[in-house]
């Protein structure tokens, strides 16, 4: 599974708009009254991976993936997303860093993805919002 798979979350407005259109039935459904707002910075790679890559070596990362450190730094630092298949690459030996992390203090490691990594970055005393 890679970043791009799911979603970022979604922010919605209130349900009560157009309240009267919908209680006379002018409005079929929630498309017609609801605002959805995306932040697309807030993603699996941006939340999640990058954080977890960030307290690897970066050469180790690098040479591991057979990305040049330069490359990884802009994606790490700068903001700047990847190729999706650098993007899978690098979501899977965060995964695995997390994961062997986890074993190593003794702690059964989740199936999911998010979860490896959240539980990951509560360890590492990561700050999510």
């Amino acid at each position: 599974m890679t970043g791009r798979e799911r979603p970022p979350p979604r922010h919605i407005g209130k349900e009560g708009n157009r309240l009267d259109d919908r209680i006379t039935g002018l409005v079929a459904g929630p498309e017609q009254y609801r605002t959805e707002y995306f932040d697309p910075s807030r993603t699996v790679w941006s939340e999640l991976v990058v954080p977890v890559l960030k307290t690897m070596d970066r050469a180790t990362v690098a040479q591991a993936t057979g990305v040049h450190r330069r490359s990884l730094e802009r994606w790490l630092y700068q903001g700047v997303r990847p190729h999706a298949r650098h993007e899978e690459v690098l979501t899977e030996l965060a995964r695995e860093h997390a994961a062997a992390s986890l074993r190593g203090r003794g702690m059964a490691v989740p199936r999911e993805l998010r979860a490896v990594l959240h539980l990951y970055a509560d360890i590492a005393g990561e700050k999510w919002a």
